[in-house]
């Protein structure tokens, strides 16, 4: 239903100057206000106090007081507001927010109701001060980003928008306000933090925590900034993740959240390589570095922390090119674009060429292994998801990938499921993250990753991303 604005300042005019003339206000169907006084009270805010004359003909479902300190205050200014339905006669408030000292304002009282806005009359105050905002609780003392917290206090504004709330440094969103109670949205954040809301200059903080519920948590490593800055790979080895490039190699373990340096990667550095386990050995190979490309294929152990290299990938096309295993062997291609496909098998160590899949413009961006099968797709020219079955060969297509990036795409496998995300499109580029099911075909979108790429890789119960700073983020699906 539309709703219809009325200021009626001429019909307030006439009654505050006492005039003779006769102004029939029971003829109108909307309501009468009108402002009788103002009373500052230094270092408290004021007592603002209006009469209803009329209620009209449509119920009112709000009134109160709007101001600010540029003129004609309307519902988007700072508000004292009253929910109910009042009789007709008078009104105040006791207004103790937004109010600064030595600053000129105009207040107005309001009404709505289900068909108008009316507005009353005009006065001017300058300011004396006001009281701080109160916060005496809060609940729930934890929630995921996007969830509701209701904060419970005083001297709160009417208006959401004009309350300051940070849950640590960072702003959430006032969706709902009065004077003793916020309604706010959990802003991203990563870590626990401490509310605070600030009205006018006059903050308060309250003394307890907020716990958030993040899957993404920042994992503090030991190298130096830059380390990695000629590109982080890993792989996950019994429960234990290994970063490495040419320079060294970290050992992770999640369980403990200790760190244990390795042998460093012996062969050259690379970019655009690729890296997988087979049981419990990692591989690591392919790639290239200022035009040249590298075809050979190494082994880790780290029973015994040693390097070995093995048969040259017999493929052509090594740049970008997609690697994981399932079961017993390991699975290269895609590389420069070209559609092949190769099999390791980790007890003969012998390369074979598979069947792949064809069609013209086919950039693939990801592949990761999930149960049985594997899954590749997306790229500067298609949006599609491909489903690989090892026994016979075979690729299905199963749909689009409903996320917003198309390139450097990053993700990894959690018991038997799909995570990915981020990467770029169109020269914008995204922080979403999703989640596909390959049982029933489905997609679903999980809270935002901190950062819009990445490489990723993943142990029995958690996922890792990492960018070349290097920064870690482990993922934890259970929390989402």
């Amino acid at each position: 239903m539309k709703n219809y604005t009325f200021i009626i300042p001429a019909l307030c005019g006439l009654l505050l100057a006492g005039c003779d003339k006769e102004v029939d206000i029971q003829t109108k169907d909307y309501p009468y206000v009108l402002l009788k006084e103002v009373n500052v009270v230094n270092g408290e805010g004021i007592t603002a106090t209006a009469e209803i004359l009329r209620i009209g003909n449509d119920s009112i479902k709000e009134y109160g007081f709007v101001w600010n300190s540029s003129g004609k205050p309307v519902i988007g200014d700072y508000r004292f507001s009253i929910t109910g339905e009042p009789e007709p006669g008078i009104f105040s408030g006791d207004i103790k927010n937004c109010i600064d000292s030595g600053v000129v304002y105009e207040i107005r009282p309001y009404v709505i109701s289900h068909k108008y806005t009316v507005y009353g009359n005009v006065l001017k105050f300058t300011g004396g001060g006001n009281l701080p905002p109160v916060l005496n609780d809060f609940n729930p003392k934890s929630g995921k980003v996007g969830s509701l917290v209701v904060i419970e206090g005083d001297n709160f504004n009417s208006n959401p928008e004009k309350n300051i709330v940070r849950f640590g440094k960072v702003r959430a969103r006032a969706i709902q306000a009065t004077t003793t109670q916020l309604t706010v949205e959990v802003p991203y954040m990563l870590e626990d933090a401490i509310i605070s809301v600030e009205t006018t200059f006059r903050k308060y903080m309250i003394g307890k925590i907020f716990k958030i519920i993040n899957p993404w948590q920042k994992i503090t490593a030991p190298f130096s900034d830059g380390v990695f800055s000629q590109a982080p790979y890993f792989f996950s080895v019994g429960g234990k993740g290994y970063f490495f490039n040419d320079e060294l190699c970290w050992e992770y373990d999640q369980e403990s959240s200790k760190w244990t340096k390795k042998s460093a990667f012996p062969g050259a550095k690379r970019w655009n390589a690729l890296a997988f386990s087979i049981n419990n050995k990692g591989y690591f190979g392919l790639g290239n570095d200022m035009g040249q490309g590298y075809h050979d294929f190494w082994e880790y152990d780290p029973a015994t922390n040693n390097w070995l290299r093995l048969s040259d990938y017999p493929g052509n096309g090594v740049n970008y090119a997609k690697g994981f295993s399932i079961n017993n062997d390991g699975f290269v291609g895609f590389g420069n674009n070209i559609p092949e496909f190769w099999k390791y098998k980790q007890d003969t160590k012998e390369w074979t060429e598979l069947s792949c899949v064809t069609g013209s413009g086919l950039t693939f961006y990801f592949g990761i292994a999930a149960g049985n099968k594997a899954y590749i797709g997306c790229g500067l020219d298609q949006i599609d998801i491909y489903e690989y079955d090892p026994p016979s060969e075979t690729w299905t297509i199963k749909g689009i990938y409903p996320g917003n990036g198309k390139n450097n795409l990053c993700g990894f496998s959690i018991n038997n499921k799909v995570y990915i995300g981020l990467g770029w499109s169109q020269e914008t580029w995204y922080q979403d993250f999703w989640e596909y099911t390959p049982e029933d075909n489905s997609w679903i979108q999980l809270t935002d990753c901190p950062i819009t790429t990445a490489y990723g890789y993943s142990t029995d119960h958690f996922g890792y991303i990492i960018i070349c700073c290097p920064v870690i983020y482990q993922f934890d699906p259970s929390k989402n």
